[in-house]
This record gives C-alpha cells, sequence and structure tokens, in this order.
C-alpha cells in the first residue's frame, strides 16, 4: 500500500512537471491578461509583473518585455525600465 502512494506521488510529480514544460505560452497569456487589469495601479502592476517575470524561462521574458514595452510604456516607463534591468542583471 505504501509503495503504491509513493509510486502514484512520483508519477503525478512526473507527470506534473512534463505538462508544465511544454506549456511555453501559458505563462505569457497569462500575464497579458492579468497585467491590463491590475493597470489602474502602479503598486499592483509592478508586483504582478515581477510575479510573471519569476514563473518564466528567459525565452517568454524577452517576449513579455517586447509586449509590456509597447502595450504600457506610456503609463508604467520607469517601472517597466526598473523590472527588467533587475531581472537582467
Amino acid at each position: 500500500m505504501m509503495l503504491r502512494c509513493v509510486f502514484e506521488h512520483t508519477f503525478f510529480r512526473i507527470w506534473w512537471l512534463y505538462s508544465w514544460s511544454f506549456n511555453y505560452s501559458a505563462m505569457i497569456e497569462y500575464a497579458k491578461v492579468i497585467l491590463p487589469k491590475v493597470s489602474f495601479s502602479k503598486f499592483l502592476f509592478r508586483k504582478e509583473l515581477l510575479k510573471c517575470i519569476g514563473w518564466m524561462k528567459s525565452e517568454e521574458r524577452d517576449e513579455l518585455q517586447q509586449w509590456c514595452f509597447k502595450t504600457f510604456h506610456a503609463e508604467f516607463a520607469d517601472v517597466l525600465e526598473e523590472v527588467f534591468q533587475s531581472q537582467a542583471a
């Protein structure tokens, strides 16, 4: 019984990691939905942007950076430059 539980738990972890690694665009799409919703507040925008960047792979971060500067540069230029420069360092 204990061995079965260990096997099921291990199988689930492997499946989760496998499915997560192939879900490339999910975090980009999440960011594109959530960031406009919190753009009424500079504090919330910065917080959600940092959270999104923390979850992404480097390729996704580059795509997000381009999208953010195109979409939010007029409103949050200072936040975008600060966040993306700190992530590059």
